[in-house]
């Protein structure tokens, strides 16, 4: 008994001493040198690439009301933008009569055909200069060259453009002239309500110098434009533009029915256009749209009249509807046609008795590229 309880007791102790002389090692980790390196992120700059369009289109124009003769018009315009801050824009166009027309010539009616086959060419170049200082006002410079020739006897015609529609162009007549343009329409934007949010609003001071064959027949004239277009809802858009001017002749001009002439005159002209457009059926590459446009084109005040008629002031107000049909044949080629029709005050545009609104036919094919 004596003996188990030594035995007993010698085991505890042996146990208590081996565990008090337990040591627990730790594994040993070895350090490593942690390297951080700085990343270079490099901004990738996207190069400029010259981008534009061209749009070749041909309009056959049917006899009026008034039996005027028809006529066809080839067209080729589109723009080129070939730096970042640099624009070409061209539109040339060729009038072919396929008759002759019975009515005689008046100043103040814009019968293409009446007056033979002519060209019309015009060129606009931009330079956007960027906003002024700490402003939100753009200046874009804009030089624009037209000329107009004409292979009929005609010693003058009219042609259908808008602000010039009552200034004569004499035969193989041409003009340079140089735009100003400052945009304003980040600060008009701000109190425009959003039903019609203004997305252009330009004034710009002008200077053009128009000449002839003959080295007498020339003007000067300078004034001021405004242009401005709004957007509003339903598909609509409106623009309004003014062209206030003095012209200064080379030439004596005779003031219509009078035995007086001048050689200047104040002017100011006023276009105001509504315009409307509403898909109507798309599938795959076809779009079918309902188009419409109208308003003055323009509505001139002059000092002088010596354009023929018997006021000063003439106003042209038309509407022109159409059915346009698109056909996307790749993404940077359409094809398109075109039905429209153009209802006008035709004969008569003075302002006191302005009257003959007739209808005109005309059917467009064109194509378009995008690069």
């Amino acid at each position: 008994m004596k003996k188990t309880f030594l035995l007993l007791a010698s085991f505890l102790a042996v146990t208590a001493m081996a565990q008090a002389k337990e040591v627990v090692v730790a594994p040993i980790e070895n350090s490593k040198e942690i390297i951080v390196e700085a990343i270079v992120v490099e901004e990738i700059v996207q190069k400029f690439k010259p981008s534009g369009n061209a749009d070749l289109s041909y309009t056959y124009h049917g006899e009026d009301e008034h039996d005027s003769a028809d006529y066809g018009r080839l067209q080729f315009q589109g723009n080129l933008k070939f730096t970042e801050n640099q624009k070409l824009e061209w539109r040339i166009r060729e009038y072919r009569a396929f008759q002759s027309s019975d009515s005689k010539y008046h100043p103040d009616q814009r019968r293409i055909a009446d007056h033979g086959d002519f060209s019309d060419m015009r060129f606009r170049y931009y330079y956007n200069n960027g906003n002024l200082g700490n402003s939100k006002v753009n200046l874009t410079h804009r030089l624009e060259y037209r000329t107009y020739t004409g292979s009929n006897g005609m010693e003058q015609f009219i042609l259908d453009d808008g602000n010039n529609a009552n200034i004569l162009r004499a035969k193989d007549s041409q003009y340079a002239e140089y735009t100003a343009r400052f945009e304003f329409k980040d600060y008009v934007s701000e109190w425009t309500p959003d039903w019609f949010e203004n997305n252009m609003f330009i004034i710009a001071p002008a200077y053009r110098y128009g000449w002839s064959t003959n080295d007498s027949n020339y003007y000067n004239r300078m004034g001021a434009n405004l242009y401005s277009t709004y957007e509003m809802p339903l598909g609509f858009s409106f623009e309004f533009n003014l062209y206030g001017y003095y012209q200064e002749y080379g030439q004596e001009k005779k003031i219509y029915n009078s035995n007086e002439t001048t050689d200047n005159l104040w002017a100011l002209d006023v276009e105001a256009y509504l315009y409307w457009s509403h898909t109507l059926y798309t599938m795959d590459q076809w779009k079918v749209s309902a188009n419409f446009e109208g308003g003055y084109d323009p509505y001139s005040f002059r000092t002088e009249n010596t354009t023929g008629g018997s006021s000063k002031n003439t106003y042209e107000l038309y509407m022109e509807p159409d059915v346009k049909v698109e056909y996307q044949v790749t993404e940077d080629f359409s094809a398109y046609g075109k039905v429209h029709a153009k209802y006008v005050n035709w004969t008569e545009q003075n302002q006191s008795s302005a009257k003959d609104w007739t209808w005109q036919p005309r059917v467009t094919l064109g194509i378009k590229s995008t690069f």
